[in-house]
């Protein structure tokens, strides 16, 4: 047969024994610093999950993120926990190396996750193989996420989106006080320490004002190695997260990834009008209590992590 191969004596003894130790080591929860960074994004490349260098430092800045490590000293795990102010958190980052799964690693990550914030609501975006943890966990489904993407945005700008009365400019430091106030009215929470990071982690952003010289909405995009992640966007109405979509999109020559929550059809309909996608519809589940709290203003998520 091709392919096949004489396997020498004591070989197949020895990739036993190799299995067979790593299923008796014995591992431990642990925070992991910022010495653990190139572990964790060498463990998400593995698992074909994207996290970026930069990701990971941000939420070791606002949140905590623990693991477990093998006997050799490597991450073979991770989870973690961004709490927000208004007793709300997001759980993320959930990742097991393939030759360490079956052992409850990540049920007990997300178990300590919880342990950090008992008095809060936990929410996390889940893939399919991991939601039958979390329902046994007692998260629920809440909501659907629609992941968007783009190869390359087309401009298509319909003629009666462009009202008079709104302007777009880039996110200056006075804007802060405004936005932050704008986005714990559309997220359900205080989340000022995660918005504060990842606006200088953005490379675009867009604010929107109406005659009066108020924020009514805004934007902010930040790169990844692969592409361009859209997200957060608050607006008035769906017309307006468009434009504010679109303000940054064409400003930007590659992919572009979006996260929209499932209410929002008429955004979905508009960027698919111009060149998005749908990559994915994901369960957005909750611990604690099992409804959303009212976002009809969060257009677009920052991303999976953070909620």
């Amino acid at each position: 047969m091709q392919g096949a191969r004489h396997i020498e004596k004591g070989e197949k003894n020895t990739e036993m024994i190799t299995e067979k130790s790593i299923k008796s080591e014995v591992l431990t929860i642990e925070t992991l610093t910022e010495t653990d960074v190139h572990d964790v994004v060498r463990l998400s490349n593995l698992l074909e999950r994207g996290y970026a260098e930069s990701e990971i430092r941000m939420i070791l800045q606002a949140g905590n993120l623990l693991g477990h490590r093998s006997g050799e000293g490597t991450i073979v795990s991770t989870a973690a926990i961004l709490p927000y102010q208004g007793n709300l958190a997001s759980l993320g980052v959930v990742m097991v190396d393939y030759r360490y799964r079956r052992r409850g690693l990540a049920t007990r990550l997300v178990q300590t996750c919880m342990d950090i914030v008992p008095e809060y609501s936990v929410m996390l975006v889940a893939t399919d193989e991991g939601k039958p943890l979390y329902e046994k966990l007692g998260f629920r489904t809440v909501d659907t996420l629609h992941r968007m993407i783009a190869g390359e945005y087309q401009y298509q700008r319909p003629a009666h989106l462009q009202m008079q009365y709104t302007q777009f400019c880039s996110i200056d430091e006075q804007d802060l006080p405004e936005l932050l106030k704008l986005d714990q009215e559309a997220f359900g929470a205080d989340r000022s320490k995660f918005l504060n990071l990842r606006l200088r982690q953005a490379k675009y952003t867009s604010i929107l004002r109406n005659h009066a010289g108020r924020c009514t909405g805004y934007a902010l995009a930040v790169p990844t190695p692969e592409l361009l992640v859209i997200g957060p966007v608050v607006a008035p109405d769906s017309r307006l997260a468009f434009l504010l979509i679109d303000d940054i999109a064409r400003r930007y020559q590659g992919k572009i990834q979006i996260n929209i929550p499932s209410v929002h059809q008429d955004l979905i309909r508009f960027l698919m009008r111009c060149g998005f996608k749908l990559a994915r519809i994901a369960p957005v589940m909750m611990s604690g209590v099992y409804r959303m709290p009212p976002r009809n203003h969060l257009f677009a998520v920052s991303d999976r992590s953070y909620g």
